[in-house]
């Protein structure tokens, strides 16, 4: 299976847990990212929320953090209420993601 190692620097992001809504499977995000375009890093079981708080710089207002993944997915959260969501394929139920905002890439 192919790995991707990347270094991360983002200011915001959200530490979710795949649910399922009815027979879709679904992460729940905070209204105010409705809208964005959004990176979705399934995370292994050892990365925690505060274990990517302890690398924020406060001098750059900046979280900087490497991650090995096998999948990247890259969608838009929709709204749905009070409260945004993001769908993403079954295999990922139960797995906690890391959510950032996707860069602007031109020339890739």
């Amino acid at each position: 299976m192919t790995k991707i190692n990347i270094q991360l620097t983002f200011t915001d992001y959200e530490f979710r847990r795949v649910k399922t809504m009815g027979n879709r499977v679904v992460i729940y995000i905070d209204k105010s990212w409705v809208g964005k375009e959004v990176m979705i890093i399934p995370v292994p079981m050892n990365i925690t929320d505060r274990l990517i708080d302890s690398n924020y710089d406060e001098e750059t207002g900046e979280h900087h953090f490497s991650i090995e993944s096998n999948q990247i997915l890259v969608k838009t959260v929709k709204s749905s209420g009070n409260i945004g969501r993001v769908y993403v394929p079954k295999e990922l139920l139960g797995l906690d993601c890391l959510i950032i905002e996707s860069p602007q890439i031109d020339n890739f």
